[in-house]
Formats: structure tokens, sequence, C-alpha cells
């Protein structure tokens, strides 16, 4: 039996011994389980609601405008459905590439409760991007991009004991510094220990990574690359506004491929090129995540302060680790006029993950800085304005990265589409 193996078996067995000593003083009704333990976002994976993902990210500087319509969601006993749309405007010039770009992203979810015990979830993205797109490296940001978010089959006999397959959501359980919107094939094991105020979670998968509209990417015979992982989360709620959130686990990749390595070069990943057509990865990728996150609210003012860490044990040190701290705040000075400011600092070594798949928020790896976002809400529709800077800096150099400074306007509201 190899590492991995005596790991999970050791995970099961505790997690097992103590969700049944929890389970047999008081049994869970659904309503009293975690969000994202019967499907939806996991405890500890959302960022925060201020924090712009983009759909687009370079090198240089940027200026964008977004405008957004929230979902709509449409519900029988049975069915759920629900949408959003996002529309982004980016113009970006670097010394690699320059683009002008209008974006147009659809995304939905789609629950279908099957019985009792099992219930169908699909999340699709479709993105239209078109516009002037020029680049040196021959590396496209127009076109159509199709890729499902999660769409698994999740089984839910007895409520404290969850298992799904499919092709699953990574943010369920991983940090945005190690993953971001990416989905692979595989099986998640949960268990939940706890009530509405104070719980946990135990989480174990194992995963097949994809990538390019789901499609393995090896030139060669090459092993099946795959990610293991297993987390401890927890929740606490201190008062009707107030409560914590924290995550702990272990995760390992293996078997990388030649063409994860090829791309990850480029954003910022030690890479050996063994010949013109193989590159491997300079070191292996396993290690320790960790996430915190408070939030707290009195009168008019809502205070969010969080914090996100990743470890690579397998490279030195000074190229492994990762970590993003921020913190929101609010003030409501009517029931339709709201201000707030974001910062978070963020600080990625090269080879802390793999950055083929993590945040286009940090510019991938090999960078520090830090985002801004001040923004304002108004009327009942909750109309949103905000400008958000990032001044990313490198860390080391690296020809195909350099400095970033970006400018965002976004525009946001609710529609009643029909």
């Amino acid at each position: 039996m190899n590492q991995w193996s005596k790991i999970l078996c050791t995970f099961f067995v505790v997690a097992m011994c103590v969700t049944s000593a929890s389970y047999a003083q008081s049994t869970m009704p659904y309503s009293y389980l975690p969000p994202g333990f019967i499907p939806g976002q996991s405890l500890i994976s959302e960022r925060p609601a201020t924090t712009e993902l983009s759909l687009d990210s370079g090198e240089g500087s940027s200026n964008s405008t977004k405008a957004k319509l929230k979902p709509r969601l449409f519900s029988s006993k049975n069915f759920e459905f629900e949408y959003s749309f996002i529309m982004l405007g980016l113009d970006q010039e670097s010394a690699y590439e320059s683009y002008q770009i209008l974006s147009f992203r659809m995304y939905s979810t789609m629950k279908y409760r099957i019985s009792n015990d099992f219930m169908l979830l699909v999340e699709p993205y479709v993105i239209f991007r078109t516009g002037a797109d020029q680049s040196t490296d021959g590396n496209s940001h127009s076109g159509t991009v199709f890729f499902p978010k999660d769409a698994s089959l999740i089984w839910t006999p007895i409520t404290w004991w969850q298992l799904r397959g499919g092709i699953l959501d990574q943010n369920f359980v991983h940090s945005f510094l190690m993953l971001e919107d990416q989905a692979f094939p595989g099986l998640r094991s949960s268990l939940y220990v706890g009530s509405k105020n104070v719980g946990g979670s135990l989480i174990a998968e194992q995963s097949v990574l994809t990538y390019s509209s789901n499609t393995s990417s090896t030139n060669q015979l090459e092993k099946t690359p795959t990610l293991e992982s297993v987390a401890l989360e927890s929740h606490f709620s201190l008062s009707r506004r107030s409560q914590v959130k924290l995550s702990a686990g272990y995760w390992q990749y293996d078997n990388l491929t030649s063409s994860l390595a090829a791309q990850s070069m480029l954003g910022g990943n030690t890479v050996n090129r063994t010949s013109d057509t193989f590159s491997i990865f300079a070191h292996q990728f396993k290690g320790a995540e960790g996430r915190s996150r408070l939030e707290m609210g009195t009168g008019p003012f809502d205070f969010n302060l969080y914090a996100e860490g990743l470890y690579n044990s397998a490279a030195p040190k000074g190229l492994n680790t990762a970590w993003t701290g921020g913190t929101e705040l609010s003030y409501r000075s009517s029931q339709t006029l709201k201000f707030g400011f974001n910062i978070e600092y963020f600080h990625v070594e090269p080879d802390a993950a793999v950055s083929a798949f993590n945040s286009v928020e940090f510019d991938r790896s090999n960078r520090n800085g830090i985002m801004m976002l001040p923004y304002f809400k108004w009327g009942k529709k909750q109309n949103k304005l905000g400008l958000r800077y990032v001044q990313s800096a490198l860390i080391f150099n690296n020809a195909p990265q350099s400095d970033v400074t970006q400018f965002r306007l976004r525009w946001e509201t609710d529609y009643d589409l029909l």
C-alpha cells in the first residue's frame, strides 16, 4: 500500500469514527447542513463579493468595463434552474500582445432531484469573445469557449455523508491560489459533523487533470495526471451576522504532463526543456493549503477579514509559498445606498502552484502585489459601480512575463429577465 493510500484509509477510519459518534447524538436534517454539502458552494471557497474574477488576463496595463445580469431562479418540486449573464469590455496592451475584446459570458445552474437520495447538478459556462487580437506567441483571446464548471451525480444516503462523481468544481475544496475555474473528472466523499451554528466537513477527493475543453493535453504516451486531496472545513457562528470559517488540507499532483509544463512555464513555473518538444517541471507539486475567513456585522457596518495560504513541500524555500490576505468594509447609509472598500495583498512564488491552473486574478505565479476596489451600491435593484486597481510585480525576471498595472471600471446591476 503506497503512502497516499495509507493517508486515505486513515482519513476515512478517523472520519467515520468521529462522524458516527456525533451522529449517534444528533441526526442533522438537510436544512442544517452547510452551504455546499447538498450542492452549492463550499463552506470556505467563496471570495469577497466585491472581488472581481477576470475572464481575460494579460501583461501590461488594461482598462475594462463590465455589466452583469444577476441570476433569475426557476424552481419546481424536483427541478431548479438559475442563470446569469456577464458582459466585459477589455482593452489591453503589453510588450507581447495587444487586444480589444468584447466578451459575453452565460452561466447557469441546473439541479434535478432524481429521488430522496440522488441529485443531478450541471453548471455550464459559455463565453463568446470577439474583437481585435494580436499576439507574438499565437495566443488568441477571441472565439467561443464552453466548459462545465460542474456536472455531477450526488448521492446522499444519510444526512451526514455525501458522495459526488462526475466533473467536479475544484473551488469547492481548493483555494484560488491553487486552482481557479477548473473542473476535473473525479470522485469526492464528504462527511459532515455538527449543527447550524458549529460544524465541520471532512472531504476526500481524487480527480483526473484535464484542460482545454476537457481534453487530455499530452503530446506523448504519458501516465494519466491526477490530483488527490483531503481537507477539513469548519464554521462557527458568533452571532446572527458574524461567523468564522476555517479550512486546512493536503494535496498532491501526480504524473504532470509535458504539455502542462510547457504552458505553466509561461505563467512563472520553473520548467526544464529536455528537447524541442518535451518539457518537465523542475519540482513536484504536493503540500498543504489553508484558508480562514471572519465575517462580522453590526448596525450599518459589515466587515470581512480573510486569508489563504499554499505551501509546496517539494520545491525549495523561496519558490514554494503563496499567500493572500485582505479585508472588506462596507457601510449602508440607507436601505438603498451602500458604500464599500476592498483591499487585498498577494504573494505567489514561482513553484507554489501549477500556473496552468491557478488564478488569473493574481496573473498566475511569480508575482506579488495589491488589489483595491472602492465601490457603491444604490437603488432597489442594487446597482453597483466600482473601480478595481491591480498592481502586480514579478518576484523573479521571466521573459514571458512582465509587471502588470490594471484599472477596471465595473458596473453591475440586477434585472428580472422575464
